[in-house]
């Protein structure tokens, strides 16, 4: 598998210009404006049907000025998780990570199964599922689900995906983290696939 391989072919009609997104995501805007827009075109994402297979996921942006500028250049020198394997047949999944990391996640997540996909590791499994959106009125969206998995930690159960569908072949989600009191949005990711290996 190589870093980033082609997607396969799709014929619905995007709702964005990809390039155009990932110039908005370069970090040269106002941070107000980048989130303003990521909020925008995901009430606007259609449902996801994923089909099976790999998908390569970006890191696009937290909620916080303190971390966003030296998250994402952190992100262009080391890249701590690669994508994600979807299977939904199964209503299941699997991260996907580069093979130099699996030590550290194994440090942070001993109870956690790491094995070789390729040149990849894959581990921390996750459920998926078609629900209300947590935010936002009458929005159906894809969910990934860490909690539904037994063996995954305590605090990666607090966590809680939402995705749509917003071009051919791509996805963009938002993170979400479950507190005591309430469940809050930690920022945006990108997944596009599925890939050829």
């Amino acid at each position: 598998m190589s870093a980033v391989p082609e997607t396969t072919a799709a014929t619905e009609d995007p709702l964005v210009d990809w390039q155009r997104l990932e110039a908005l995501l370069s970090g040269t805007g106002p941070r107000r404006a980048t989130h303003a827009a990521l909020a925008d075109l995901f009430a606007r994402g259609r449902i996801p049907r994923p089909t099976a297979g790999v998908y390569h996921g970006l890191l696009l942006t937290t909620l916080g000025p303190p971390v966003d500028v030296p998250l994402r250049g952190l992100m262009r020198m080391w890249t701590p998780w690669w994508g994600k394997r979807l299977h939904p047949d199964r209503a299941a999944g699997v991260n996907l990570f580069p093979r130099p990391n699996h030590l550290l996640y194994r440090l942070l997540m001993p109870s956690q199964s790491f094995e070789r996909d390729g040149e990849l590791m894959r581990g921390v499994h996750f459920r998926l599922a078609t629900q209300a959106a947590a935010f936002g009125e009458d929005q159906t969206v894809g969910v990934i689900d860490y909690g539904a998995v037994p063996t995954n930690p305590g605090f990666v159960k607090r966590v809680r995906y939402e995705y749509v569908q917003v071009a051919p072949d791509a996805y963009l989600g938002r993170m979400l983290f479950r507190t005591k009191r309430t469940l809050r949005m930690t920022g945006y990711f990108t997944l596009r696939g599925p890939l050829r290996d």
